[in-house]
């Protein structure tokens, strides 16, 4: 790709009209074009805030003082195009957005842009979601540094970033948005950092590509905090996904997703690494129609609904590390129509159903698992059981329980082609281990 940035053109939408701008490369304040930071003065800060940016031209640094500069939005977002310089917000300084039903401000194209200390809220909070607005859009951004963002309120997503290579969103705070909190749509190798969402109506981080759109691959997620909301982080569609450092809490729906979601594609080799989920109301981990998918290291404590649940016809999901534990009703791991499973070093702990249940997946492998009071909920009295697969290996099983009278304590399979279980160990304060193995083709070790 040729470096066009010396011969680039400044293009600023305002109130619909479209002005090429020269490049001036200088540093100026929007006070100096007439802006006020009194929380009023909408229409004139936005004349201001133009011609700031025409000013600065497209390597320009454009720099806002404190105060609160009420920004008119009636006719949608104000829309810069090809500016490569910076934005930088100055001590308490903040942009307040008139209309709660439309997008804030939206940056399109641009090499190297750098916005530095945003601050946005809306004058009256949004009451409800309308689509396709963003309180903070880029759009085809090359090279994007966004640095200790706060984004309060959105009638749509917080922040939106869309067809960007190589973005690097840090130290990010977003709260009570209709959308998403952060959402990034058809970008490659992207970078998020020290990411707080609180209080979105929908996703708090989503990680989307569309179904066929290629090249468009590669994240890297550390330390990202979600409280409340739908789901807590997704990732839709796209591959080489890395997630790690993470905490979701109190979701209305599933806190972890990796799969397909409208017309995203079938995501692959997504990492989701080193994270504790509390207290979702829909699953902890749920995996639908993925290619790859890998967990490690990751706790999911007093959720409403399944710990883990796993549907991927054409998938390998590996886990390792798992801990699922407080899960009132439901089955600590599912995993139903799966290519193949992957589990190793895993727990269920304190659960209304089965600890592990496996049905209908073509290969397993396991070692490592234990489950502790299960099927708590449950007749069936199942800890371990697989069911309806080609082919099992099932290798140092530990059932527990310590309860009065122990309630999971039985580990079996049907309907299962081949394989094998080996070491099983038990330890119960009341009752004891029952191995149940109606296929002839199984063989277990029990010691």
């Amino acid at each position: 790709m040729t470096n066009s940035k010396c011969a680039s053109t400044l293009v600023l939408f305002l109130m619909g009209a479209v002005v090429p701008l020269h490049a001036q490369n200088r540093v100026v304040s929007v006070t100096d074009y007439g802006a006020i930071g009194d929380g009023t003065h909408a229409t004139e800060n936005r004349t201001a805030f133009a011609n700031a940016f025409t000013a600065a031209g497209s390597e320009g640094s454009v720099l806002v003082p404190p105060g609160t500069y009420a920004l008119d939005n009636s006719s949608g977002a104000l829309t810069i195009s090809g500016f490569d310089g910076e934005l930088r917000f100055e001590g308490n300084s903040r942009l307040s957005f008139t209309n709660n039903t439309a997008s804030g401000i939206a940056f399109s194209g641009g090499w190297g842009t750098r916005v530095t200390a945003f601050h946005s809220i809306y004058a009256t909070n949004p009451g409800s979601f309308v689509s396709g607005t963003s309180a903070l859009t880029f759009g085809g951004t090359i090279n994007l540094r966004l640095t200790n963002a706060i984004i309060q309120g959105s009638p749509g997503n917080g922040i939106l970033i869309s067809g960007a290579l190589e973005p690097q969103v840090r130290s990010i705070e977003v709260s009570g948005t209709q959308g998403a909190g952060i959402d990034f749509v058809n970008s490659r190798d992207l970078v998020l950092s020290d990411a707080t969402v609180t209080g979105s109506s929908s996703e708090g981080v989503v990680f989307h590509t569309d179904s066929g759109v290629t090249g468009r691959d590669g994240a890297n997620a550390s330390n990202i905090t979600v409280t409340s909301g739908s789901r807590g982080i997704a990732a839709d569609g796209g591959s080489n996904i890395t997630i790690s450092g993470f905490r979701v809490n109190g979701t209305s729906s599933s806190a972890v997703y990796c799969g397909q979601n409208g017309n995203s594609g079938a995501p692959s080799n997504v990492s989701f690494n080193g994270g504790v989920i509390s207290g979702p109301q829909g699953y902890g981990i749920e995996v639908n129609a993925a290619t790859r998918c890998n967990f490690s290291e990751v706790e999911v404590v007093n959720g409403a609904n399944k710990g883990v649940q796993v549907t991927a016809p054409q998938g390998v999901v590996s886990l390792q590390g798992i801990r699922v534990s407080g899960i009132a009703s439901a089955d600590a791991f599912d995993f139903s129509d799966v290519d193949q499973v992957n589990i190793s070093d895993s727990s269920a702990e304190n659960c209304g159903g089965y600890g592990f249940f496996f049905d209908t997946v073509s290969k397993v492998v396991a070692t490592g698992l234990t489950t502790l009071d299960v099927s708590k909920s449950s007749a069936l009295h199942r800890a371990v059981w697989l069911q309806n697969s080609t082919a099992i290996t099932a290798m140092n099983l530990t059932v527990a329980d310590d309860q009065s009278s122990a309630t999971g304590f039985i580990v079996g399979s049907t309907a299962i082609t081949h394989g094998n279980m080996q070491n099983i160990a038990s330890a119960f304060s009341n009752g004891s281990l029952l191995v149940q193995n109606p296929a002839s083709v199984i063989t277990s070790q029990v010691h």
